[in-house]
């Protein structure tokens, strides 16, 4: 049994997100940025959880600045 039940993103909706195109997304997956979930050779979903945490991480002028 699943003990909780996840909701993943598409690629665009996660792309809405953060403004950026669609292929630039798959492109972040690629190399790791955001992590995805391969359903198939061509199908990626996105937990919600690592696109938020992908923003944060990426988030300046917030104190902290290097």
């Amino acid at each position: 049994t699943l003990v909780e039940k996840k909701e993943l993103i598409k690629a665009d909706a996660v792309a809405t997100r953060l403004g950026i195109s669609v292929p630039h997304t798959y492109k972040l997956a690629k190399v790791g940025e955001i992590p995805c979930v391969r359903l198939g050779p061509k199908a990626i979903r996105f937990d919600p959880a690592d696109v938020e945490a992908y923003i944060q991480a990426h988030r300046e002028g917030r104190g902290n600045a290097a």
